[in-house]
């Protein structure tokens, strides 16, 4: 953490940036979000949005269709993955299934009555959801409270046409990355 913030202290991007600071511990997605919430005092929409994700979604675009009545909406494609987001037909979150184990959540549905669609790890939530994570421990995966949270709140799903991603979380990814770039303009 500390020469990401160097880094950012040391340049001037026209913006304010704040760092919620997990050096202590990495306390996921979902803690990391609580953690940060002093951050975000206004009520408009907070963008998630991986770190070791390129992609070319259109940000405007995705922020235009979120609805106030969602808690959270997720960037999902049709494209290989282990682990599944189930969405019903109205594109709201019902379950979660994992295709190596056989495991779903919750326990008994069927994935294939729902739709499967892999997450990208880029989700816009609504501010209403800190109140919401009140009981979670200081560590804990927004997937995890976004299967709990689905059965009194939405959690809509978004998935843009030609989208493209790549996962650049390892350092053999690198020249892929550079030509993703290049590729999308980015």
């Amino acid at each position: 953490a500390g020469q990401i913030i160097d880094f950012l202290s040391g340049h001037d991007y026209g913006m304010r940036i704040d760092i919620s600071d997990e050096s202590d511990m990495l306390l996921d997605t979902g803690g990391g979000l609580r953690h940060a919430a002093a951050l975000f005092p206004g009520d408009e929409p907070i963008l998630l949005h991986n770190v070791d994700i390129l992609s070319n979604l259109s940000l405007d675009h995705f922020t235009a269709t979120f609805r106030p009545d969602y808690l959270a909406q997720v960037v999902v494609s049709e494209r290989p993955t282990s682990r599944y987001l189930l969405f019903d037909n109205d594109n709201r979150l019902a379950g979660w299934h994992n295709i190596n184990t056989g495991t779903t959540r919750p326990a008994g549905i069927d994935p294939t009555m729902l739709h499967p669609y892999a997450f990208a790890g880029i989700h816009l939530v609504s501010p209403r959801i800190f109140s919401l994570m009140a009981r979670y421990p200081d560590k804990f995966s927004i997937i995890d409270f976004y299967l709990e949270a689905m059965h009194n709140e939405t959690i809509a799903a978004y998935r843009p046409d030609n989208f493209a991603m790549l996962d650049v979380g390892k350092i053999d990814t690198l020249a892929a990355a550079e030509e993703f770039v290049t590729r999308y303009n980015l």
